[in-house]
């Protein structure tokens, strides 16, 4: 059997998972003979990190892996089932590498106010067994966290909640059918002085009651829990009915108000649009999610200002080039993403890293992959994707060599260990003394990550097809190859051959985006308050927040906590032309700039115990090596970045723009596969788990395997048609009977423009 030679260009996890799968048995590695094509030093796109010279791991930025990332979980888990480390390696599995996250403060009230959100665990470990995702069980889920997080946002436990003084009115109308079908322990779930003409129940108490009632047919047929869901949803809108707001007045101030309202939409719209309408996530995408929400009953207010919904745009970086008056997320995706997150995690609802990305995710996938024989060339950046003369296949691969081993025919080694605690790291700069004549003169030290780098003393480097490969797999970032400036890009060739490839990239919406690092002489208890250790919705730019002390090495003079801040930020840098030589100088100003003054003025939400009696920040909380500056030159130490290169740049999913996305096996050319959060996945959010669905795809449409990929299909499947034609089949009477009681609406009902959208 012929060896097919696979060449992937990009070593982010897209193109990691994909020679992980390629390679994943003896009879895959006898068949393929795979190489990826790296530009710079180091491996692992956004998940990417380095040390610098004081030993401190730099990251891309702030990333926290949720409870249902089955794909990179599991991913992760055969690495370090497979991978030989040197024999002093400290962390040596995935539960060592990845632990549970404590719960995280929400932000309200453009980020001055908070409520604490603590995950219940879930049952099981990510990446293990069977994914067991069902669309009614998220929404359970979700129904139950909504009433849970809503009854945190009121007094001390044990003290009536405000939500309950507003009264539903006449429960039983609604609960009638339930009362009647239900007998022994099916019933156990409905109170039953509900059952007495007259009840009365609060609002909150009416989610929990809609919480147990949907758990109780959670494990119904199809056809039963098509027939019961309209009652729920019916049942919920008597709860929004109760709800203290009135549309186009201020929400009474009611955080909790808010969200139960916009629960009860999502609910209400899983039960019509997909449960029963049995509509594609491709239609709901073609809808902006706050529209839909609105479409399905929730105030406008509640939609725009939520916590749930802020949290989710704001951890999705769903806002078109970083701005906060654009947010757009398209309906099918933000539901997927909702339900996934809050209804089919297991274990913990989130993990942190207990090292570098790069030490505890990058290493053993790179280490697998060498022992395999994958061989990555690392400096090659690609330049052009050359077609056939007919334009219908890949035809060559053009990149442009950025440096070369300082020893003849010697390999490039990417990493080294620390034996002092021990892990396997990546470096934040290539190891100069490998590099050839000129690379490592310091003082003329490229940046080859940048793209504004000077490209002109590369060295062409091209590869054809049928000589040097056989298929290829483009794994770069979309933004590396999306012609913002309009001018030529790698890909351009693809985009004037194929209408539809030069759709997707035109209809891609980049999102620029800021991460800092601040080391810190003081423990995290000497500058926190409460347990919550992470933020999410605080204050603009740096509104997500975590803190990751654990990743620290021991030590006794060093730094005593570490925490990560990022967000998106407005900028138009990344349409700036190659050419442009000041854009990097002008990004670090903006950056510095930026983390300064929000020090300055925010600080203090995450580090409350940071601020002096005056309420300034006391800048000697910062760490500094050497000397002692005083004020904000002790920020000189810190580590900031704006990402505005355009391959560091997120992809948004916007509405309207799914539909643009490509899948894997369809670029429109022979020989050449797609893989990146960027393409049509199933799972169309810009996250590491798209990126090694990506992967996991490509690697399917070349070798046949993984059969199975978690989650690619979750809302795709329509999975309500075959419960509203048992309700069809049951009699048009009774469906009609069914549809009336939920009041359905039109699904895309009219609703007026989101203020601030563009």
């Amino acid at each position: 059997m012929a060896v097919r030679r696979i060449a992937i260009v990009g070593g982010g996890m897209a193109g990691l998972a994909a020679a992980f799968e390629l390679t994943a048995t003896p009879e895959l590695r006898a068949r393929h003979r795979v190489t990826i094509y790296q530009m710079g030093w180091r491996l692992g796109g956004k998940c990417a990190s380095g040390r610098d010279v004081q030993g401190r791991a730099i990251e891309h930025g702030l990333h926290i892996w949720f409870g249902f990332y089955e794909n990179a979980f599991e991913l992760l888990r055969r690495a370090y089932a497979e991978w030989h480390p040197n024999p002093g390696q400290r962390i040596r599995s995935l539960d060592q590498a990845m632990k549970p996250h404590a719960g995280a403060k929400i932000g309200y009230d453009r980020g001055e106010k908070f409520v604490t959100v603590a995950w219940p665990a879930a049952a099981g470990a990510p990446g293990m067994g069977a994914d067991g995702l069902s669309v009614w069980g998220a929404a359970v889920h979700l129904i139950e966290r909504v009433a849970a997080m809503a009854a945190a946002m009121g007094p001390a436990p044990g003290a009536p909640h405000p939500l309950d003084r507003h009264l539903v009115a006449e429960p039983h109308l609604r609960l009638r059918p339930a009362f009647e079908s239900a007998t022994g322990s099916d019933a156990d779930w409905l109170p039953a002085r509900l059952a007495a003409p007259g009840a009365r129940l609060g609002a909150l108490e009416g989610m929990r009651l809609a919480h147990r009632w949907a758990a109780s047919i959670a494990e119904a047929p199809p056809r039963e829990i098509a027939r019961r869901a309209p009652d729920i949803a019916a049942h919920l809108r008597g709860v929004k009915a109760a709800l203290p707001m009135r549309q186009g007045t201020k929400l009474a101030g009611d955080v909790a108000a808010q969200l139960v309202d916009v629960g009860i939409a999502l609910f209400i719209g899983i039960v019509e649009d997909v449960l029963l309408g049995g509509r594609t996530l491709a239609e709901l995408d073609l809808i902006e999610f706050r529209d839909w929400l609105v479409g399905h009953g929730a105030e406008r207010l509640s939609a725009e200002n939520c916590t749930m919904v802020r949290s989710l745009y704001d951890s999705m970086f769903q806002y078109v080039e970083g701005r906060l008056d654009r947010p757009d997320f398209g309906a099918g995706t933000a539901l997927q993403v909702t339900l996934r997150m809050i209804g089919t995690y297991k274990g913990a609802f989130s993990y942190e890293a207990q090292a570098g990305f790069g030490e505890v995710v990058v290493a053993p996938i790179a280490g697998v992959l060498a022992q395999r024989g994958v061989e990555v060339r690392y400096f090659h950046q690609l330049r052009e994707i050359g077609l056939s003369a007919d334009r219908r296949a890949i035809a060559a691969l053009r990149f442009g060599r950025q440096a070369t081993p300082r020893r003849p025919n010697a390999a490039y080694r990417p990493t080294a260990f620390s034996a002092s605690d021990g892990l396997t790291y990546w470096p934040n700069e290539p190891f100069w003394d490998q590099l050839g004549a000129g690379a490592g003169k310091p003082g003329a030290r490229p940046d080859f990550d940048s793209y504004w780098r000077d490209r002109d003393k590369d060295e062409p480097v091209e590869l054809l097809r049928g000589e040097d490969f056989d298929d290829a797999i483009l794994a770069i970032p979309a933004g590396a190859f999306a012609e913002w400036d309009e001018r030529p890009g790698a890909c351009h060739a693809l985009i004037a051959a194929s209408p539809r490839f030069a759709a997707m990239v035109r209809s891609m919406r980049a999102v620029p985006s800021i991460s800092l690092q601040l080391w810190s002489a003081k423990t995290s208890d000497d500058l926190c308050a409460g347990d919550a250790r992470a933020m999410v919705s605080g204050p603009y730019p740096l509104n997500i927040w975590a803190d990751m002390s654990q990743v620290l090495p021991p030590s006794k003079s060093g730094p005593r906590s570490l925490h990560l801040l990022c967000g998106t930020i407005h900028s138009d840098l990344y349409r700036r032309p190659a050419s442009d030589a000041r854009a990097p100088d002008e990004a670090d100003k903006q950056a510095r700039d930026v983390c300064l003054d929000w020090i300055e003025k925010s600080g203090g939400s995450v580090w409350p115990k940071a601020l002096r009696a005056d309420g300034a920040f006391d800048w000697n909380s910062l760490y500094v090596a050497q000397g002692n500056p005083a004020g904000p030159a002790r920020f000189a130490d810190q580590y900031c970045i704006l990402h505005v290169d355009p391959a560091q740049c997120c992809i948004s999913s916007a509405a309207g723009t799914a539909r643009h996305r490509i899948k894997t096996d369809e670029s429109g050319f022979a020989h050449l596969y797609l893989a990146g959060a960027w393409i049509d996945t199933g799972f169309n959010a810009e996250c590491v788990e798209a990126a090694v669905m990506s992967g996991r795809q490509a690697a399917r449409a070349i070798c046949g395997a993984p059969a199975r990929i978690p989650g690619e299909d979750f809302l795709h499947a329509a999975p309500g048609l075959a419960g509203l034609c048992d309700l069809l089949r049951a009699g048009i009477g009774e469906a009609m009977a069914t549809l009336s009681a939920i009041g359905a609406a039109p699904p895309y009902r009219a609703a007026g423009p989101t203020k601030g959208r563009g």
